[in-house]
């Protein structure tokens, strides 16, 4: 069984909906190099993965497939909506790897913001 590491859903939502957002891009820099297991990808080499790197996360993660980001949304607000629905953090695989089954049971059944 592979490596399976967590990722900001920021991060992983940046490269879903193409639309930052994250506070620092080094993030979706590290999601990337994960999935990818390639810590040399810069700038220009991230468009060429990019649509890899989605695919994989829409695959390991379908429940975010309806997730879109609106131009002229707030940022903070959308994430904040995303994080109660799914979770600030989602377990990743490298790209080709399927989660273990107990990892995305996890994801389902997190509850977020609960005191």
């Amino acid at each position: 069984m592979g490596e399976v590491k967590n990722f900001e859903l920021g991060a992983i939502l940046s490269m879903t909906t193409g639309h930052s957002c994250v506070d620092s891009f080094d993030k979706v820099f590290q999601l990337v190099w994960f999935v990818c297991d390639d810590p040399y990808i810069n700038s220009m080499g991230l468009g060429m993965v990019a649509e890899d790197v989605k695919k994989h996360l829409l695959t390991i993660h379908p429940e975010l497939k309806d997730v879109v980001f609106r131009r002229g949304q707030n940022v903070e607000k959308f994430m904040h909506v995303q994080e109660e629905k799914f979770g600030k953090y989602l377990p990743v695989t490298r790209e080709g790897e399927m989660l273990p089954k107990k990892d995305k049971n996890a994801v389902k059944t997190k509850k977020i913001g609960s005191k």
